[in-house]
């Protein structure tokens, strides 16, 4: 005897079947290729470095720094008084 699923069609399809399993396939060997990528590992590298207090302490100074503190912003300040004074 029939069942009723087969009876009412909800059996998926073989190709609907077939295409999925090539499409996961697909998608798995894309993952594998990207696992073996120069680009994941210089990911994890960065990942490994930024949390570091190194780079935590680095960071601070940046931000600590002001433009109008440094020698480049006395040189283009005399730059533009030379400038207009043309």
């Amino acid at each position: 005897m029939a069942s009723i699923r087969a009876i009412l069609g909800l059996f998926p399809k073989t190709a609907d079947i077939e295409a999925k399993r090539a499409s996961l396939e697909k998608e798995f060997e894309a993952l594998n290729e990207y696992a073996n990528s120069p680009e994941l590992a210089e990911y994890n590298e960065l990942n490994t470095l930024i949390p570091g207090s190194a780079f935590i302490a680095r960071k601070k100074e940046i931000k600590a720094q002001k433009f109008q503190n440094t020698e480049e912003y006395r040189k283009e300040k005399e730059f533009h008084f030379l400038k207009k004074r043309r």
